[in-house]
């Protein structure tokens, strides 16, 4: 029937948005990659004067999206482009990731 293909397309489908557009709204499985220092919080909010409450509470409200399931990633290393050259720079996994008390030890998957 067009409801079982209309489910079926649905159920296949991933929404991407920023955390600001998901305010007010809920997702059986939320996914936040990149939670790392420099990019979770960002980088220029730690310069800024309540830079890294908003930062913080931008946070929360990706991780309570979730209804069911939320997954949390960061890298371990990124690739960097500094004008011609590129390379790979170690990163730290976001401060949010233990202030949150969902992680208590932040492990690394290899």
């Amino acid at each position: 029937s067009v409801y079982t293909v209309f489910r079926m397309v649905f159920v296949i489908l991933v929404g991407l948005m920023s955390i600001h557009a998901s305010k007010g709204l809920e997702f059986p499985v939320v996914f936040m990659p990149c939670l790392e220092e420099n990019c979770l919080p960002f980088e220029r909010a730690l310069k800024e004067r309540n830079g890294i409450e908003e930062e913080r509470r931008l946070c929360y409200v990706g991780m309570t999206r979730a209804e069911k399931h939320l997954v949390l990633t960061y890298a371990d290393k990124r690739l960097v482009r500094y004008g011609a050259h590129v390379m790979y720079k170690k990163t730290k996994p976001s401060r949010f990731l233990t202030e949150s008390g969902v992680i208590k030890n932040v492990k690394t998957i290899k």
